[in-house]
């Protein structure tokens, strides 16, 4: 008999499966349009920032301006800093398309990943919020 003691690993080259990896010019493309699009929304999104701290400031002449610039900080950093990873996403892969650099393709897309973190961890809060209203909800209707 026939003794077949080799290690698991024989056969498979040094190169990872995503090593080998081949980026087209179509993906290319497809990068390029994206980091257009990410640009577009990340702009309309500080647009949408700029215009809530203007409604904020503008409505408030008569009311509680200490109560509101507290709130508008609160939500204005909620809406700033995904729009700024998207920001820097989009600027950091057209910059690593132009350049060829794949380090800078990489901090773009460690940008994407940092967006899609933070909309993730914001989304669980706020079902989880969504939750705690819909039981209190449920519970003061009981009493009633």
């Amino acid at each position: 008999m026939e003794e077949n003691n080799q290690p698991l690993d024989s056969g498979l080259s040094a190169a990872g499966p995503l090593e080998r990896l081949q980026v087209t010019p179509n993906i290319k493309n497809y990068w390029r349009e994206i980091s257009n699009w990410g640009l577009f929304f990340a702009i309309l999104g500080f647009t949408s920032l700029g215009l809530m701290v203007l409604s904020t400031f503008a409505g408030e002449r008569r009311g509680d301006l200490a109560g509101s610039v507290i709130s508008l900080l609160i939500s204005g950093a909620v809406v700033f800093i995904p729009y700024w990873f998207l920001f820097q996403f989009a600027r950091q892969l057209k910059q690593g398309l132009d350049t060829a650099s794949t380090e800078t393709v990489d901090a773009g897309f460690s940008y994407l990943r940092r967006f899609y973190q933070f909309i993730g961890v914001l989304a669980i809060i706020y079902i989880g919020l969504f939750i705690v209203l819909l039981v209190s909800f449920i519970s003061l209707q009981g009493r009633i």
